[in-house]
C-alpha cells in the first residue's frame, strides 16, 4: 500500500507520542450550570415599616383585682377564691381576663373595704363601692378618703371607678352619689364607668333587675359584668 508523505508524517508524529510520553490534552471540562435566580418578594415601604402582627398567644392577660360590697361579692363563696353566678365579677373575667385578688363582703361600708384590703400584684383595680356608703349616710368626703387609701394599698397602676346600682329606696341620693363619685375620679386621674345603664331608668331598678331593691339579679349581673369587661380590655387613658 502506498503512503503518501503527509500520511506518513501523521504516523511517524504519532508513534513519536507515545513513546516520549506526550498526549494529547483533555478536552476542557464543560462549564458548570449557572445558579437559579433568587426571588425577591416586592415590598412597599409602608409594608416593611409595619410591625409583623403578634402571634395570638402573645397577646397580655389582664389581672384583675376587685374591691366592693354585696354587687361584687353576691353569691360567692370566700370571694375572690369562688365567685358567685350571682357575681358581675363572673362575667367580667376569663378569656383574657384573670381575677389576681381583691376583697368583697356583703353589706361592706368603704370603711370596711379599707380595713380589709391588701397589696395585689395586678394591672387593673376596679371598685364598685358606695351603695352601702349611701344607705347608712356616711359622709361623701369619708367615702373619698377611704377610696383614695384603697387604691394606694392595692397599688394597680390602672382604675376604674364604677358607678354604684339603683336603690329603690334612694333613687335621688344614689343619682347625687354617682355625680359625686365622678368628679372625684377626675380629680384623681381615675377612669370613671357606669355600667348600670340598661339596669335604671332615674334612679330606680328596671323591671327584672332587681329581688329587693337593691342588689341585682342574674340577668342584671351579667350586664353589669359585660360592661365592666368592655371598660377593663380597653386601652388605658
Amino acid at each position: 500500500m502506498a503512503w503518501g508523505i503527509g500520511s506518513l508524517w501523521s504516523v511517524l508524529v504519532s508513534a513519536l507520542a507515545v513513546i516520549t510520553g506526550v498526549l494529547v490534552p483533555p478536552a476542557p471540562p464543560s462549564p458548570a450550570p449557572a445558579p437559579a435566580p433568587v426571588v425577591v418578594e416586592s415590598r412597599t415601604p409602608e409594608e416593611s415599616a409595619a410591625p409583623s402582627a403578634p402571634e395570638e398567644d402573645e397577646v397580655d392577660e389582664i389581672s384583675l383585682v376587685v374591691v366592693g360590697d354585696s354587687i361584687s361579692h353576691a353569691d360567692s363563696e370566700a370571694f375572690p377564691g369562688r365567685v358567685g353566678s350571682r357575681s358581675w365579677v363572673q362575667y367580667a373575667t376569663g378569656d383574657g381576663v384573670r381575677l389576681a385578688g381583691g376583697w368583697a363582703e356583703n353589706g361592706a361600708t368603704t370603711t370596711d373595704m379599707l380595713a380589709g384590703v391588701l397589696p395585689v400584684d395586678a394591672d387593673v383595680l376596679v371598685l364598685l363601692a358606695g351603695t352601702n356608703d349611701v344607705g347608712t349616710g356616711l359622709a361623701f368626703e369619708t367615702t373619698a378618703a377611704n377610696l383614695r387609701q384603697i387604691v394606694a394599698t392595692v397599688g394597680a397602676p390602672r382604675v376604674i371607678i364604677s358607678a354604684v346600682p339603683p336603690r329603690d329606696d334612694a333613687p335621688d341620693a344614689t343619682l347625687a352619689f354617682n355625680g359625686t363619685l365622678q368628679g372625684l375620679a377626675l380629680a384623681e386621674g381615675w377612669e370613671f364607668t357606669d355600667p348600670m345603664g340598661a339596669l335604671r331608668e332615674g334612679g330606680s331598678y328596671l323591671p327584672g333587675m332587681t329581688d329587693d331593691g337593691v342588689h341585682p339579679t342574674l340577668p342584671a349581673a351579667q350586664l353589669i359584668g359585660a360592661a365592666l369587661r368592655q371598660q377593663i380590655t380597653a386601652p388605658g387613658p
